[in-house]
């Protein structure tokens, strides 16, 4: 009977463990299903996927190391044997679009081993350059690549730095030789986001970086707004090689959000890996960034001659109309091929652009003008191909004609919700769009009427103006925004659209008020049930734009939402209306 009892007890005690072990099994699954599944962002950080992750996006932007560092430490499951940093060569160091490094670093934890095999392979396709000196002072690898070491440190490493002016094909070279020499490498992106934008402008062009990464998307990773689309379009092309479809979104914030500073110039960072699995369907959206009337020639042109049309925008951010699918203003007159003459005078009406305009629109990332102005024809219609011609050079799109209203007034953005831009000079071609609006609304494209109208230095609209906007509505019309004023003018909100008067002045050298140095961006996200819209009031010094902060930027602000208060307001210079 003893040794039954024995038996038995070892045999309940046997069971008991194993059963123990089940329990801790499922507690750790539920744990993990927990940490892993969870899909919030903001200031709240959520885990990687649990599966095979290929990529990871981190910030080299120490406002967010703290986030940085928990996502880091939420990889220690992993086990990486091969590890790639990659990110922007910021002060251009060294020669070579693309440098890499054998250098034994040293920090506190040890020396990280370096993949001497991946190293030798790119040096000897010449696909980088081997400079130690470049990486000294490169902030985006040296304020992430400790971290990592930390966590894996008996991987193998390799630095690689890329400058911002390599172009694609040598992104994707580098990515082929990479994946042929290391197949297995985990990829560290270290990328930061929007840079020097208040708050709601840097959402808006996350968007296109967040849909990038979501979809894979190689083309808007190209034209997205960060510290280096090159890095950005390499994590994408890696994760594709890797089979790794699913973007996990750990954390997304700016510094302006941070420190509830919604004006100043921000930061924005995106953590997050990519891993195995089928992607979230993510809502479709399309971005966009309207600015007012450019001139370009009189005292514009006379006081920017020397220094070249780039030095007006000195003290305005180059990246404000970066990362959205539509950058677009009224050009206010025609770009010559040939020299033009310096005339300062203030009745001279009859405008000529220098030709090196379009390459400076281009600079600033605009990608569309109107030419429905009361000035595009101040060149004759030999003037106006030549401006065509030039702005095609340039890639830059274009709508609208010297007086008609026909095909050419029509711009077409493919973005996913699809957008259609009709351009008309009401002052010469009239306003009877209904045709052109019914075409495209047949299409399922979403319709912005981009008049220039109404009477010059009038801050508030007239009735003729109201005539049309309300009639194009009507016909189904889903936004108007105005031109020609000069002046900003008052917004309306009809049968829940959008009427945007008018933008008032980007550039221009009516110096003689106050309100005709003032002017409004307006940028946006259309999704398929809303419209957000944000309003960015401008103002010339010494001719120079610059956005207003504060209670400037307030003033203006308010007043204008005084006729959309059916609106949602969701920041202090951004509403949404429901589609």
């Amino acid at each position: 009977m003893k040794v039954k009892s024995k038996k038995l007890v070892f045999a309940i005690s046997a069971m008991v463990f194993v059963a123990a072990i089940i329990v801790l099994a499922v507690i750790q699954k539920v744990r993990t299903d927990f940490l892993y599944n969870s899909n919030q962002v903001g200031d709240k950080i959520i885990q990687p996927s649990s599966r095979k992750i290929s990529t990871i996006i981190v910030p080299h932007f120490d406002n967010f190391k703290t986030e940085r560092q928990k996502f880091l430490d939420s990889l220690s499951s992993q086990n990486p044997q091969k590890i790639i940093i990659a990110s922007v060569n910021h002060f251009n160091a060294g020669e070579g679009d693309i440098i890499t490094t054998d250098e034994k670093w040293d920090f506190s934890g040890g020396a990280p081993a370096i993949n001497n095999e991946l190293f030798d392979a790119l040096i000897q396709k010449q696909t980088a350059a081997a400079d130690d000196t470049a990486f000294e002072n490169e902030h985006g690898i040296k304020k992430v690549y400790p971290e990592i070491f930390g966590l894996f440190p008996k991987a193998k490493y390799l630095p690689i730095i890329v400058r911002d002016k390599t172009p694609k094909e040598k992104i994707d070279n580098l990515a082929n030789e990479l994946y042929k020499n290391c197949p297995d490498c985990l990829l560290v992106a270290s990328i930061d986001f929007s840079h020097y934008n208040p708050d709601s402008l840097a959402q808006i062009h996350d968007e296109m970086s967040l849909a990038a990464l979501n979809d894979l998307d190689e083309e808007k990773a190209w034209k997205a707004e960060t510290d280096s689309p090159q890095i950005l379009t390499l994590a994408i092309q890696w994760a594709k090689k890797q089979n790794t479809k699913k973007f996990n979104l750990n954390f997304h914030l700016n510094s302006g959000q941070q420190s509830n500073s919604s004006d100043l110039e921000t930061t924005s960072v995106i953590i997050g890996s990519h891993s195995s699995g089928e992607p979230e369907k993510t809502g479709k959206s399309t971005t966009f960034v309207f600015a007012g009337d450019g001139m370009f020639d009189r005292l514009v042109y006379h006081n920017f001659k020397s220094a070249g049309l780039d030095d007006i925008f000195k003290k305005f951010s180059n990246r404000v109309f970066w990362g959205v699918d539509l950058s677009m203003v009224n050009l206010e007159g025609p770009i010559s091929d040939s020299a033009i003459t310096d005339d300062i005078t203030s009745d001279n009406l009859i405008f000529n652009f220098p030709s090196e305009t379009a390459k400076m629109l281009k600079n600033i990332k605009i990608n569309a003008v109107s030419l429905a102005n009361n000035h595009t024809s101040n060149a004759g219609v030999g003037g106006f191909e030549t401006t065509k011609k030039i702005l095609d050079q340039n890639s830059i799109k274009y709508a609208g004609t010297l007086s008609s209203i026909g095909n050419e007034s029509v711009l077409k953005i493919n973005g996913e919700i699809p957008i259609s831009v009709v351009a008309v000079n009401i002052l010469s071609a009239g306003g009877d769009l209904k045709s052109q609006i019914a075409d495209e609304k047949a299409q399922g494209r979403f319709v912005i009427i981009y008049p220039h109208w109404g009477s010059e230095y009038k801050t508030t609209h007239s009735s003729a103006q109201s005539s049309l906007a309300h009639a194009w509505i009507d016909s189904g019309a889903d936004m108007i925004i105005g031109s020609h004023p000069h002046v900003v003018q008052d917004v309306e909100i009809y049968k829940g659209k959008p009427i945007v008067y008018s933008l008032g002045n980007f550039v221009f050298d009516q110096i003689f008020s106050r309100e005709t140095q003032q002017g409004l961006i307006l940028a946006g996200v259309i999704r398929d049930k809303s419209l957000d819209l944000t309003f960015l009031p401008t103002k010339q010094v010494n001719l120079r734009p610059q956005l207003t902060q504060s209670g400037e930027k307030s003033t203006v602000v308010n007043n204008l939402l005084q006729g959309a208060s059916e609106a949602e307001k969701i920041r202090s210079d951004t509403i949404r209306l429901s589609r």
